[in-house]
């Protein structure tokens, strides 16, 4: 079964080794700079806006929403894009917080301003094709499979990340 997985692992590897794509480590899968820029429409921040009127006039409460659930909304923004917490690190979240938390309710409730869901997705999907690139270079080395290595592979209750490594 082992002999199985490791060819498995060195076909999977050869095909998809950065040299079979017709890529070489100087040339990136993907440059960043072709990537269109994402940025909301006015219907994006009408629409926001609307809902966010009806949440808190139409639900069975009428409760207003609180700034610490639009907190919350960014950690769970992030959590639905990242949801094994590979991508993000715990420095991203504080940032996002620190910026754009204060002001997230005021900004989304009266002007209908989406700028935080758009720089946490452009973030992540700078970080993804990055280490899509890194994936790539790292397929072209050597594999040993004698270390004494763990791989959580579920880390959806897990913090965030300190660091990259």
């Amino acid at each position: 079964m082992i002999r199985y997985i490791v060819l498995l692992t060195s076909l999977l590897a050869s095909i998809l080794a950065p040299g079979a794509l017709g890529l070489t480590e100087k040339e990136p899968l993907v440059d960043l700079s072709d990537l269109p820029e994402l940025a909301p429409t006015d219907l994006m921040s009408q629409e926001t806006m609307r809902v966010i009127e009806m949440l808190e006039t139409l639900h069975f409460n009428n409760a207003e929403i609180s700034d610490d659930t639009f907190i919350e909304l960014i950690r769970e923004f992030m959590g639905r894009l990242d949801y094994n917490r590979l991508y993000f690190l715990e420095s991203d979240e504080k940032g996002f917080i620190d910026n754009f938390g204060s002001r997230l309710s005021m900004q989304m409730r009266h002007k209908g301003n989406l700028d935080a869901a758009f720089a946490i997705y452009e973030r992540y999907r700078v970080i993804a094709i990055e280490r899509i690139q890194w994936i790539l270079e790292k397929l072209e080395d050597e594999w040993a499979f004698d270390g004494d290595e763990e791989f959580m592979y579920d880390r959806s209750e897990s913090p965030w990340p300190a660091n990259i490594e």
